[in-house]
This record gives C-alpha cells, sequence and structure tokens, in this order.
C-alpha cells in the first residue's frame, strides 16, 4: 500500500473503535493534509484520534487535546502530554495493508484505553487551570476598577511571556498591576498627599 485509505476505510474503522455506547466519527475537516494524516473524533467532543501514514504503515496519536483560554490575551492553549514516556504510551503503530475491522481492534485493545485516561487526566488538569486563571483575571479587574485608573487593558497590553505572572495596565497613574493567585502587585504614581494616605491604609492592615 503506497497511500493513504479513502474515507469509507476511516468511517467503518470509527463505527467500529469506542466502548460505553461512545460514538466516533470520521472527521476530514480536521485534517491539515489529508493526503498523509485522517482524524477520527468522539462525536459528542472532547478527544480525537490521529493517523499518520508514513512507509505503508499508520502511526496512531492523538490529535487533539484538552484546550484552555487565557482569560488574559485570549490565547488557546492546548494541553499535551509533556513527557516522552505520556507521549510514547499513547501511541502504536499498525500496518496499512490491515482492514479497517482489525485496524480497530488494535486502536481499542492497544491504544483507546492509555489515550482516554491521560487525555482526562489532562481535561481535569485544564479545567482546574482555567479556574485558576480566571479567579486571576477577576482578581485582576476588581483591583484595576477599585483603583479607578481608566478602562481594563485589552488583549494587546498582555504579552504572552508573560501571561502567567503580571499584566501590565499601560496607563497614565497605573504603571504595573500583577496578579497571581489571591494577591496582587501594583505600581502607582501618586502625588504626596495621596501617597501619604495610601500608606497610612497599608500601615493599619499590617
Amino acid at each position: 500500500m503506497e497511500q493513504i485509505h479513502p474515507k469509507e476505510y476511516w468511517q467503518t474503522l470509527a463505527a467500529a473503535i469506542g466502548e460505553n455506547g461512545d460514538d466516533w466519527v470520521f472527521a476530514p475537516d480536521d485534517c491539515h493534509n489529508p493526503e498523509t494524516y485522517a482524524v477520527i473524533r468522539r462525536l459528542n467532543g472532547g478527544p480525537s484520534i490521529g493517523f499518520w501514514f508514513s512507509g505503508g504503515r499508520y502511526e496512531v496519536s492523538g490529535h487533539k487535546w484538552p484546550t484552555t483560554t487565557d482569560p488574559f490575551t485570549l490565547k488557546a492553549e492546548e494541553n499535551r502530554p509533556r513527557t516522552y514516556k505520556e507521549y510514547s504510551y499513547n501511541r502504536i503503530t499498525f500496518s496499512g495493508d490491515k482492514s479497517a475491522s482489525k485496524a480497530a481492534v488494535d486502536v481499542n485493545r492497544r491504544f483507546l484505553p492509555g489515550f482516554l485516561e491521560t487525555w482526562q487526566e489532562l481535561h481535569e488538569q485544564t479545567l482546574e487551570s482555567a479556574l485558576y486563571s480566571q479567579a486571576r483575571y477577576q482578581l485582576f479587574v476588581d483591583v484595576h476598577e477599585a483603583l479607578n485608573v481608566g478602562p481594563i487593558p485589552g488583549p494587546e497590553s498582555h504579552s504572552p511571556e508573560e501571561s502567567r505572572y503580571f499584566k501590565t495596565a499601560g496607563t497614565s497613574d497605573l504603571s504595573t498591576l500583577k496578579a497571581a493567585g489571591d494577591t496582587v502587585e501594583f505600581k502607582l504614581r501618586l502625588s504626596r498627599e495621596t501617597a501619604l494616605k495610601v500608606a497610612a491604609i497599608i500601615g493599619a492592615e499590617r
């Protein structure tokens, strides 16, 4: 075999994989290179599986992993396995000469259990991270509004490499506002009178 199978092969394979009533479908629109790559995804959303064809064999791996959006930059980040052990545990190969039904047996037995387990773990981590990021962003918004220094800066004001640690507000009075966890740090340009008032408030809280 010298080229990837036609769509009927993948439709048959998709119908034959999964357990507990999961429905999987062939997703040609998700394929970035349909001449060498095929994707099967779970119908109700969530994980998807990629089949990369090379040298007469298919390599099977996770195609789509849990994704979260940074509330500061509004950029999506995919939470992929980070270690070689996780990757190797979730990759198998099979011959391109195998029928769709036999390939499905391989996927069900050798790939799907470990892949779904890893995917679910990463999904839970992603949800936890999203809650933390949203709480951090809300703290940033609340403090920024309480300071009354102008509109909330947009995503373009936050550099991606700093998105996990602090945000630069970029207004005339507030130079930097950092939000991390349940603490904040900010720098203000204040008059002498206002600075003394702020210092008195901080001193009273100690």
